[in-house]
């Protein structure tokens, strides 16, 4: 037996006419074998609700967290669900064998939605209103993955609740499912994608509370984080922080300081970002200071790229070899020192 978890804003009736994964679980209600949870007119954040089904003592063994504008198009779900419970602890239709730290999304490398190398990708899954939409098939399934699309996520209970595995309900929507997939990888559970069809009527979006849940994923999962870049690892293998000499270009997050934010004065109207990397600080501030003139410095020509469309100003220099003396009356940086020279670090110290 499989069970089908999902949660609405409409009402019982709406959501049987209505939905499409309603009206998908009403084509297969000859298959016994599937039994559908169904939280009605919700409220509640997903990660709890989800939660209540993968800690209950009764239900079945395999369950399936699904988004109510999905179309299951696969009349052999039962089947194929057990079929990949017996390969994984967790699964999905479509994944990434590889994950940056950090990793925003299963497909996208940075915030600023970089697709990953195709050759990395894997599963297939429909985008649009009905069945039969348009497909996108990213790579082959079924395939061992570290992170996963949450539209469709099969668990096997037993395998989460040994390990002491669940959804964190500081995720209620946005991040719930990179976030149960980096616990799973760490905790040594495996992932992958299986061959079900579905289509699902939405792609996802990007708005303030999409950023606001990452701010805490960062803060979350930063000390585990390495900064060699992309890399694969394996719950047996951490990934290693080199030391500082042989250190890289920190990898692309959206955290912001919040401190030193609260530090800006009202009256100020132009401020200096030193290592300002995608220029989230930009947009935090001009949230409080639309006026302020933001001006973005970072050593990464793609970071500084991007910045470039949240700041006034923004460009790519080495702080060490800059030299426009007089551009800026004052400026304050803030952890970037372990990047620096010290001859310059300490003329930051003196300015």
């Amino acid at each position: 037996m499989i069970e089908i978890v999902s949660a609405t804003r409409l009402g019982p009736d709406a959501f049987w006419r209505e939905s499409p994964l309603g009206q998908s679980l009403l084509r297969m209600n000859k298959d016994k074998r599937i039994k559908a949870w169904i939280a009605f007119e919700n409220t509640t954040g997903l990660s709890t609700l989800y939660n209540l089904r993968l800690n209950a003592a009764e239900g079945a063994e395999v369950l399936l967290f699904v988004h109510d504008d999905v179309w299951i198009d696969d009349f052999f779900i039962a089947d194929h669900a057990l079929e990949a419970s017996k390969r994984y602890d967790l699964f999905g239709v479509v994944g990434n064998r590889r994950c940056a730290p950090l990793q925003p999304s299963w497909a996208f490398t940075d915030t600023a939605g970089t697709w990953d190398e195709a050759t990395h990708l894997h599963g297939a899954i429909a985008y649009g209103q009905g069945p039969g939409s348009q497909l996108d098939v990213f790579g082959t399934s079924p395939a061992d993955c570290q992170i996963l699309d949450g539209v469709l996520l099969g668990v096997k209970k037993s395998a989460l609740n040994a390990r002491g595995v669940a959804f964190d309900e500081q995720f209620q929507f946005h991040f719930y499912d990179v976030d149960l997939c980096a616990t799973a990888r760490h905790n040594g559970l495996r992932i992958g994608v299986w061959p079900i069809a579905i289509t699902h009527q939405s792609e996802g979006g990007f708005n303030a509370d999409w950023r606001t849940s990452y701010q805490r994923f960062c803060a979350k999962w930063h000390t585990l984080a390495s900064h060699s870049g992309l890399a694969t690892a394996s719950p047996e293998k951490p990934l290693a922080v080199p030391s500082p000499l042989a250190m890289k270009q920190t990898p692309a997050h959206e955290l912001i300081n919040p401190e030193l934010l609260a530090l800006v004065p009202a009256s100020t109207r132009r401020v200096v970002d030193v290592g300002c990397m995608h220029g989230q600080m930009a947009l935090a501030l001009k949230e409080r200071l639309p006026s302020v003139h933001y001006t973005g410095i970072d050593i990464d020509p793609n970071y500084a790229a991007i910045a470039a469309t949240r700041c006034d100003r923004a460009f790519a220099a080495d702080i060490d070899q800059l030299d426009e003396a007089g551009m800026f009356k004052k400026c304050s940086c803030t952890s970037i020192s372990l990047h620096l020279t010290l001859s310059t670090s300490i003329k930051m110290l003196v300015i």
